[in-house]
């Protein structure tokens, strides 16, 4: 049987280590920069990966895997639009 504690019980461990620690922090910062610079150049992408992390952090995976299938379909739709020439190749031109 899958233990669903192990990740957060290993973490806990690992952070007991002041350089994981350290090193860990620091990776959290940088993600946390990069991921504000991104929501910056792309509000649609930065509210998707936050959607995302919600819904990781609920442990919603079924919404999850809707959300990522409807994004896909959603994707699938407007590429065929832009392969027919129905759609502009940036949202700019809307």
């Amino acid at each position: 049987m899958l233990d669903p504690t192990y990740h957060r019980r290993r973490v806990a461990r690992q952070m007991q280590d002041p350089i994981y620690r350290a090193a860990y922090e620091q990776a959290a910062r940088e993600i946390q920069t990069t991921d504000g610079r991104a929501a910056m150049t792309d509000p649609e992408a930065a509210a998707l990966w936050a959607q995302t992390q919600a819904l990781l952090a609920a442990g919603d995976i079924a919404g999850l895997a809707a959300a990522m299938c409807a994004d896909a379909e959603g994707l699938a739709d407007e590429l065929a639009a832009r392969t027919r020439g129905d759609a502009p190749l940036d949202k700019s031109e809307n």
